[in-house]
């Protein structure tokens, strides 16, 4: 299992939006699209704002906003495409070496003709002309409208990311 956060975490370190600010929806994501199972710890679907207290009863309020829908989106995907599938017949895991492995991350997932790309900005720092060749037609999951084809420049803002899912 791959997570942002547990209860260990947010009791003794603070909340995932404290420890990782700007960097925490690149980080989640990262968590639904790499090989394993991502840990959803009770709050973070809510967007707890608070660090819950160790060996105390403590409540979350139960209300649902962003953090809820990006979940439930990154949720679908997990559970519907094969490129993200483990287990015995687990989809591949192959890098994508990049020009600047300092700052981006960039991998890809498939099985049974189902691709996904995360590519992602993992600094605090913008890449300028940052190129990605895509060899089929893929769209941003997360902005559908937006569709790439062939070599693609990117301007990548610090904690920005994207994952694209090979159009059928």
């Amino acid at each position: 299992m791959s997570f942002v956060d547990n209860h260990d975490e947010n009791s003794w370190n603070g909340t995932v939006k404290g420890r990782l600010g700007k960097a925490e929806e690149a980080m989640t994501a990262l968590s639904y699209m790499m090989p394993g199972m991502p840990l959803i710890y009770s709050g973070n679907e809510y967007g707890l704002s608070h660090s819950l207290k160790f060996f105390e009863k403590d409540s979350i309020l139960k209300t649902k906003g962003s953090d809820w829908e990006l979940r439930a989106k990154l949720g679908k995907l997990k559970t519907e495409n094969k490129a993200l599938s483990g287990g015995k017949n687990a989809a591949s895991y192959k890098r994508i070496i990049t020009s600047n492995d300092e700052q981006i991350l960039a991998f890809e997932r498939e099985k049974d003709g189902e691709k996904i790309i995360y590519l992602a900005n993992l600094s605090e720092d913008q890449v300028d002309n940052f190129k990605l060749d895509f060899d089929d037609i893929y769209k941003n999951y997360m902005n559908p409208d937006e569709v790439f084809k062939g070599q693609v420049s990117f301007e990548l803002q610090p904690w920005e990311y994207y994952v694209f899912v090979k159009v059928k």
